[in-house]
């Protein structure tokens, strides 16, 4: 087992339990695919636990929207994932927040769009900043992304006055738009009229506030960039989706990613050497992992040269989407 642990290299289960949601954000669009059982989100643990996987990152859809999320976190927890995170809108935070920090979960991503409405989201916050989940820094347990938008630009601002409120509890994170499979990729001039770049955010934020580059946070992409505002202490990220071109993370990027119909990928954006995991043996599970695990730890310096990231089939790995003729999304 140590062995194993050892040859996982800190890869991130990010596993996407349900398709569901209950908002209908303009950034994202939820299908209809089937959830996995419990039971076999639990033996797709077990097979990821095998193989030296620690880590776990519900995502969805929705994950909360699941009835047995809760159950889930904990019997990770006993599965011996040592750490999990979960990406939520927040809007249940304030029923679950208790029990979902009582079953294992060490910290929240809220995501939020103008149609998720900035005071559900943040009633979650509080519950959950009061539940005072404990990272291993010390630095904060709640992250909220705000994807940039004509619309979210408006509540930059606002948003740091309520993180201010919780000193090192809370990073806001800005990511730009990532067209998957939504109106945004059928409509390439309605991206172009809702899209901000993290440099208008942080322009934005300078306006009122002196920043300086800090470090990186535990368990955070390479590719953001993180500042403190002198005034107030606050720490917020950038996410460069389009400004860099979607760029592939290569050796930086740790995650393995499952679906809600439970395919599995070394890459969030493409289907070559994907595995239906739901078919399989528990034994074929582990095979399967260490398949792609060993493809996505060991590629040379030019085969990940080579390596294309497109974000074509971003929502088959979100939401279960069909793989049916996609266009070529805009770079």
């Amino acid at each position: 087992m140590e062995g194993e642990q050892d040859n996982s290299r800190g890869l991130v289960a990010r596993f996407s339990v349900t398709s569901r949601c209950q908002r209908e954000c303009s950034f994202c669009t939820p299908s209809t695919t089937r959830d996995l059982s419990r039971n076999q989100i639990e033996e797709i643990l077990t097979a990821c636990v095998a193989v030296g996987v620690r880590t776990v990152h519900w995502t969805g859809g929705e994950p909360t929207l699941r009835t047995d999320i809760v159950q889930l976190v904990e019997r990770a927890r006993t599965l011996g994932m040592t750490y999990q995170k979960m990406t939520t809108n927040g809007v249940l935070l304030t029923k679950l927040a208790s029990r979902l920090v009582t079953a294992g979960l060490d910290r929240v991503n809220v995501s939020h769009m103008p149609e998720t409405g900035v005071g559900d989201g943040l009633m979650g916050l509080n519950r959950l900043i009061r539940e005072g989940i404990e990272l291993t820094s010390s630095l904060c347990p709640v992250k909220v992304n705000v994807c940039l938008t004509k619309d979210t630009i408006e509540e930059i601002l606002p948003l740091v006055d309520f993180a201010a409120k919780y000193p090192l509890r809370i990073v806001l994170k800005f990511l730009e738009l990532v067209p998957c499979h939504n109106q945004y990729e059928r409509d390439t001039d309605l991206f172009e009229s809702a899209f901000v770049s993290i440099a208008e955010a942080l322009n934005t934020i300078k306006r009122q506030y002196t920043v300086h580059e800090t470090s990186s946070l535990p368990h955070s992409r390479a590719k953001c960039r993180y500042y403190q505002i002198a005034e107030n202490g606050v720490v917020f990220g950038l996410n460069p989706n389009r400004s860099i071109g979607y760029a592939c993370q290569k050796r930086a990027c740790k995650d393995i990613r499952i679906n809600p119909a439970g395919h599995l990928s070394d890459c969030s954006v493409r289907i070559d050497g994907m595995v239906h995991l739901a078919a399989c043996s528990l034994q074929d599970k582990i095979d399967a992992l260490r398949g792609v695990m060993s493809r996505k730890l060991n590629r040379t310096d030019e085969e990940w040269a080579r390596y294309e990231h497109r974000q074509r089939y971003y929502a088959f790995w979100r939401f279960g989407a069909p793989l049916g003729p996609l266009r070529e999304p805009w770079m």
